[in-house]
């Protein structure tokens, strides 16, 4: 048996505050609630098991009553992950999808139509690839690796936020000292 928890606020600033440090640049950032269907994607593709994983965290979280997507920490008996809520640009008034594609996805399919997501403004990463439509993201059992899942792929903007959401929550979930 696991538990699953909200993140506390000394361990979400602890996430905010690497975050800032992670891209050196004046990034303005808050928690923000969003329509699902005002959020644009960036993927082509879309496998089949992580919507499925995706659909099983969020039926969790909504057993407990954890918020969607609240930063949570997921404790399992072999890891602790502190996982950050979506994050979403806005580009040029276009709410873009730059981590969470799985997650907003089973929301999209779900029939849920908010979610909290971290809203990232005045950033000069660039995106991972065009913004493309929900209607055009291909689903099926295939893995893609990254320069395959975007169109005008930009290693810059993939490794990004993708780089960060993959190690910090590892990183403060162990307690590694700042």
């Amino acid at each position: 048996m696991f538990e699953d928890y909200r993140v506390t606020k000394t361990e979400w600033n602890r996430v905010l505050s690497r975050f800032k440090r992670s891209f050196n640049q004046q990034l303005e950032y808050s928690l923000e609630q969003f329509d699902v269907c005002d959020i644009h994607p960036t993927s082509l593709f879309i496998q089949h098991s992580r919507i499925d994983f995706a659909k099983r965290l969020i039926h969790k979280l909504q057993e407990v009553h954890i918020e969607l997507f609240e930063p949570i920490c997921l404790v399992r008996p072999s890891s602790i992950r502190i996982v950050p809520p979506p994050i979403i640009e806005n580009r040029q008034g276009k709410l873009v999808l730059c981590d969470g594609t799985h997650r907003i996805t089973a929301l999209r399919e779900m029939g849920i139509p908010r979610v909290t997501a971290m809203l990232v403004t005045n950033t000069t990463l660039p995106l991972a690839g065009d913004v493309t439509k929900w209607e055009d993201i291909t689903f099926n059992d295939n893995h893609y690796h990254a320069c395959e899942n975007f169109r005008n792929y930009n290693h810059e903007g993939f490794s990004g936020y993708s780089k960060f959401c993959n190690g910090v929550g590892f990183a403060l979930a162990k307690g590694e000292q700042e």
